[in-house]
């Protein structure tokens, strides 16, 4: 198991090293123009053995609003940096101060 501080620098590297995303896809595949908040890491990124570069970056947040974790999605899969680390996490759609959904998955 990792330790959360380890996750949350590595997590925060490949944030601050990625860049925002106009379209994907992702994005294509479910019929959506885009989603505010989302990443595409620009170069070459492997994960445990596993490549992930061409995925969509989302940011899994504490209920601070810091970056904890993130998800790696296609139209298909979900990969987390860490799988030990995604209780209680969440990303939010929308803007605040209105109605909120809540639900899991992307």
């Amino acid at each position: 198991m990792e330790d959360e501080a380890e996750v949350r620098a590595r997590a925060n590297e490949i944030w601050n090293a990625s860049e925002a995303v106009q379209s994907h896809p992702f994005f294509e595949q479910w019929g959506v123009i885009t989603i505010p908040g989302l990443r595409h890491y620009p170069g070459d990124l492997e994960v445990d053995g596993e490549r992930l570069g061409e995925r969509l970056l989302v940011p899994m947040l504490d209920a601070e609003r810091h970056i904890m974790n993130l998800a790696f999605i296609t139209s298909s899969v979900r990969r987390y940096l860490s799988v030990d680390h995604v209780a209680g996490l969440y990303f939010p759609i929308g803007r605040s101060g209105g109605p909120i959904a809540i639900t899991e998955g992307f």
